[in-house]
Parts: structure tokens; sequence; C-alpha cells
């Protein structure tokens, strides 16, 4: 049985527990669910200590992933608002984020907005407001929490600030319906704590079966980002490099070629490419790539369809040429992706994703 009980009062525990999944915000938690005699699961960002078992997310891959997202896009001016700069898990999304940015000298260093105790009184609304009318434009801004997100949203509304055009927003939690709920939509990465739930119950499970089975870390990652309408901008300035991108991800998985790309930007092909990646810092290849294995990516982890369903989607036609795509990103194979990613094991991701339903089973 699991019940939802009061973790600062033992007392209120059921008398029988076949099992607990906790997720402590405070250490002083810690001492009343140390004690329980049944299988225990610690989830959250509070580090219980060694003997216990615990789903950890990797909150620097969350940071990594944002700044990612944003360098896609062309964007060389960066700030972040965090809501949650004092939790451990705050903390550490900002890491990962101002990291990745740092491995380019190129990129400017974020401006950082933390938000006081956490609140959202007048006087830390005023202060944020005068912040975000100090960033020069187009700026990508970095949220740590859906809410944060939300607030940002609401105030470059109130402020006439342009969205995504003067700033981009990207927040973490991706609640459907408080992402759906701001104008414009927000884009948002999600924490996959659908999977971190039944990857502790098969925790759970596990010492169910065999009590001996020793604690252990269990690191969640390969997280991806639901593009809503705050985001859907290309901050780059060569309108040809531009047209190229915004073609890439419209019809990459329909197997465009860089000479398609060339006639439409009005180019010959080496100068395209040259003035794509003086623009963007990458090659039209690798951006190809990178989309292709997005989608490939989030129809593995969404649907039930075949490997060969898949390649063909994703513009690669046989499965063998999908499988070696994987090997040279130095991932494992697709199938062996999915098994692990379902089992909540972490894996490199380069996903980014539009808002849809997932295929149904056998689709094609």
């Amino acid at each position: 049985m699991l019940a939802p009980v009061d973790r600062l009062a033992p007392f209120s525990l059921p008398p029988q527990l076949d099992g607990v999944i906790a997720w402590p915000d405070l250490a002083e938690e810690l001492p009343s669910l140390r004690s329980i005699p049944a299988p225990l699961v610690f989830m959250g960002h509070i580090d219980p200590g060694p003997g216990f078992t615990r789903v950890r997310i990797d909150n620097l891959a969350i940071g990594r992933l944002a700044a990612d997202h944003f360098l896609a896009r062309g964007f060389r001016r960066f700030a972040a608002c965090m809501l949650r700069a004092d939790y451990p898990y705050g903390r550490d999304r900002l890491a990962g984020y101002t990291a990745r940015l740092a491995e380019n000298e190129e990129n400017d260093q974020p401006e950082i907005f933390r938000l006081k105790d956490n609140e959202t009184t007048g006087g830390e609304i005023a202060r944020l407001e005068a912040w975000l009318r100090a960033l020069p434009g187009p700026t990508a801004v970095y949220c740590d929490t859906d809410r944060a997100g939300s607030l940002l949203l609401r105030l470059c509304q109130h402020l006439g600030v342009k969205v995504p055009d003067q700033v981009a927003v990207l927040a973490t939690g991706d609640d459907d319906l408080l992402c759906a709920l701001t104008h414009p939509p927000l884009s948002s990465i999600g924490v996959r704590a659908a999977d971190a739930g039944r990857l502790a119950f098969e925790l759970i499970e596990a010492r169910w079966r065999r009590p001996s089975t020793r604690p252990a870390v269990h690191p969640l990652g390969d997280f991806r980002v639901t593009e809503r309408a705050s985001t859907d901008l290309l901050a780059v300035e060569d309108r040809a490099a531009a047209t190229a991108l915004r073609l890439i991800r419209e019809r990459a998985c329909a197997g465009v070629s860089v000479d398609e790309l060339a006639r439409a930007a009005g180019l010959s092909r080496r100068m395209l490419e040259m003035r794509f990646k003086a623009a963007t810092g990458g090659t039209i290849h690798a951006e190809i790539t990178r989309v292709r294995l997005a989608r490939a990516q989030a129809l593995l982890a969404d649907s039930d369809l075949l490997v060969a369903e898949i390649a063909e989607r994703c513009g690669y036609g046989e499965p063998q040429r999908l499988c070696e795509a994987f090997a040279r990103a130095g991932l494992t194979s697709p199938n062996a992706w999915r098994a692990a990613r379902r089992a909540g094991a972490t894996q490199g991701s380069l996903t980014t994703r539009k808002k849809r339903r997932s295929p149904a089973k056998g689709a094609s």
C-alpha cells in the first residue's frame, strides 16, 4: 500500500506500509522519514545521505539544455530569472545554464535576477520590472520554474515588451495548463515527473522481490523542451542563415538538401555554408542531423512506433541508417535508447519538440 502521509508527524503513518515514496523539501523532514521500516525511495533535491535509494533529477543537465535551446536559435544575449535560487535544484539549473554558455567566449554571460526569499511582493515586482526594462533585445531569458516564467510573461505583457522578439522566455516544469494560459504560451523543459514516479515505484517493487537489494542513486536525465510561442524565434541577423534555419526546422525530416536551402536563400552553396557557420557557429549538415535526431528521440520516447517507421518519418529511410546516426552521436541503438529512457536511465539528448499528440500505436 502507498499512502500520502504527514512527513513531520511519524505517528500519523499507517500501521503497515508496503513502501514509501518521499519528496522532502526540508532537511528537517529527513529524521522521521529515515525511521520508516518499509522500502523507501527518496526523490527531489534533498540528499538523504548514504544507505537510501534515491531518484535524482539531473538539474545541471536541465540548465545546459536551456542554454542549448537558446544557442540553437542564434541568441547571443542571455539572462536568467530565478524564483528558487535558494534551493539546490535552482542553483544546479543556473550552474548548468551559465557553464554551458561559458563554453563559448563569444557568448555574453547572463544577467541574473534573483527574487528575494522566493517572494513576489510589490517591491520585488517593481525591482523585476526595472531589470526587465533594462534588458537589451533580443535577450533569451531562462526561468528556473514555470511560475517564474509565467510571472515574467505577465510583466512583459504589462510593460509592452514583445515576446519573443525582444525577450524570449524558457522555463522548467512543463505544466501544460500553466504554460498554455500565459500570453504567449510558455516554452518549458519537462522534468519527467511521471517517469520519476514510475521509476520510484519500480525500485520499491525491486525491494519487495529482493529485500537485500543495495540502496543506490538513480539519476534521471534526457530532458526535452516543449517549444511554444515564447521562444519561437530565430535570433539570427543574417537573413540567409535565418532562412536556412527555418527551412531545416520545417523540412529536415523530409530530406531537405543543402542545395535546396541555398536556392531558397538566393546564394551559392558555398556562400550559404560560410554565412551559416559565421551566424550560428555550426554547420548546415550538423543542424539537419540535430533536428532529425531530435525528432527520432521524441518519437521513441512518446510513441510505440517501430524503429523502421521512425527512421522513415525522420528522413533516414532505413533503420540501419538511423542506428548509424545514433552511434555517430554517441548514443546507444534506438531500441536500447528507448528502453533505457523508459527505465529512467540517463542518456544524451538532442531533442527540442513542438507540443503535439503522440502518434497512435501502429500508426504509419
